[in-house]
């Protein structure tokens, strides 16, 4: 039974990470030129790097934290897709809701000096608890009175799904300061850091360095949200929040502002130290003379007509089948003849999946099962009433809604015949062993 229910939660938590992707997806589909689309995750803390490092120095390393923030958004002038990323980097700071927020306020304002036209937000990140709790939901309403760009949506991905946009720039980010280590220098402080990245030129990455909001002691406020893990959208209005279970499913549930107790609350800032704008580029909106090519399992290869925004110009290549870059989606597609186009597919997300499709070694055992099942065999009757069972295979309405886990507590017998075994290892100094019982 416990491998039966783990295959099929692993399938509801296939269907709900689908499903929450899709808000993506569509959200990049209709962004227009006044709204952005903010990805955020904090990365693993950047452990300190020498160009020449002794063995004591290696240990008990304190490592900086460093928050990444990706915005994409269509330039005032152009209809170009730009994707900018912005690094906050702290020498110490705590990753909590009070940080997290803070952070994101200085992220829709960097956004609002790069691009005026701007007035709206989607918000989308992972299921870590600075981003998914009461204090990181509510706070949000406090920081759209007080900023121009307002949030009106934020989206999480699935637990154990939440891998983003923002983790392929941190591994750029980390492999650009790895070069610039090899080159003979040290990051061992937020301003080194910063240094780095400014030195390596990195296109359309922008840092901070800043130091975290001050402690408050102020005492906590009690959720107002109840089962806020189970509600992974939230669509901000001006008179409160809606709240969905899943998106696009159903009209969700309304909470007011005077509900929410938003009053007791106030919004945090961090200081910024040192700032880089960075290299700005976008992605150009071209023609492409070489389609994405694409090969199937028959190692047929034909062109496919992509989005403009998802290739650059591609010179033409007599052997298709060399250099050659693979999306990592499963089931996906498409290959591109150059890297470049790769990650731009990856940053849009516009995958092209081939329909499920049965060979005929599969058709033929369906199809000799089938008839096996409805041949009839003539057999001694056992009994003469019969009852017809209804099908087994259909599912009931929110079957892949994510259930709260029971936690059940020991009886007082549990509790009492665990003491009384500990007493007696005690006193005997005799470790009980559950197979000498």
């Amino acid at each position: 039974m416990r491998s039966i229910k783990a295959v099929q939660e692993w399938k509801k938590h296939l269907l709900r990470s689908y499903n929450q992707d899709t808000a993506r997806s569509e959200i990049l589909h209709k962004l227009s030129k006044d709204e952005v689309l903010v990805e955020r995750d904090w990365a693993m803390k950047f452990l300190p790097m020498r160009y020449r490092e002794s063995q004591s120095k290696w240990f008990g390393k304190r490592g900086l934290n460093w928050h990444v923030s990706v915005g994409s958004y269509h330039t005032s002038d152009t209809d170009d897709l730009k994707m900018q990323t912005i690094i906050h980097v702290f020498d110490n700071a705590s990753q909590d809701a009070r940080t997290s927020n803070a952070v994101l306020r200085n992220t829709l304002q960097q956004f609002q000096q790069m691009n005026p036209s701007l007035k709206k937000a989607y918000i989308r990140s992972d299921n870590a608890g600075c981003f998914h709790g009461f204090l990181a939901v509510s706070e949000i309403a406090l920081i759209n009175e007080e900023e121009n760009i307002k949030v009106v949506q934020m989206d999480f991905a699935d637990p154990q799904g939440g891998k983003s946009i923002c983790d392929r720039r941190a591994a750029h980010i980390k492999s650009a300061i790895r070069k610039y280590v090899n080159e003979g220098h040290d990051v061992c402080t937020a301003a080194d850091f910063k240094k780095a990245l400014q030195i390596c030129s990195l296109r359309n990455v922008a840092v901070v360095v800043a130091l975290p909001p001050e402690s408050s002691n102020k005492k906590e406020i009690k959720s107002q949200i109840q089962n806020i893990t189970t509600l992974n959208n939230f669509a901000y209005q001006q008179t409160g929040i809606r709240v969905f279970r899943q998106y696009g499913i159903g009209e969700g549930k309304f909470l007011t502002n005077s509900s929410l107790k938003l009053q007791l609350l106030s919004c945090s800032n961090i200081t910024v130290v040192e700032a880089f704008a960075g290299h700005l580029s976008s992605i150009p909106s071209r023609t492409a003379r070489q389609g994405v090519i694409v090969q199937d399992c028959r190692n047929e290869t034909c062109n496919i007509a992509v989005d403009q925004s998802d290739v650059d110009i591609e010179e033409e290549v007599d052997d298709i089948g060399s250099n050659l870059f693979t999306c990592s989606e499963p089931n996906c597609l498409s290959t591109f003849s150059k890297y470049g186009n790769l990650v731009r597919h990856l940053n849009v997300g516009s995958h092209r999946t081939k329909p499920m499709v049965s060979s005929l070694i599969d058709k033929s055992k369906i199809q000799y099962a089938s008839k096996i099942e409805q041949k009839l065999v003539v057999l001694p009757s056992c009994c003469h009433e019969t009852t017809e069972r209804e099908n087994s295979c259909k599912v009931c309405e929110g079957w892949g809604l994510k259930q709260r886990r029971t936690v059940k507590k020991f009886t007082t017998t549990q509790i009492s015949f665990l003491k009384e075994k500990f007493s007696k290892g005690e006193r005997t100094g005799h470790k009980c062993d559950p197979e000498e019982e």
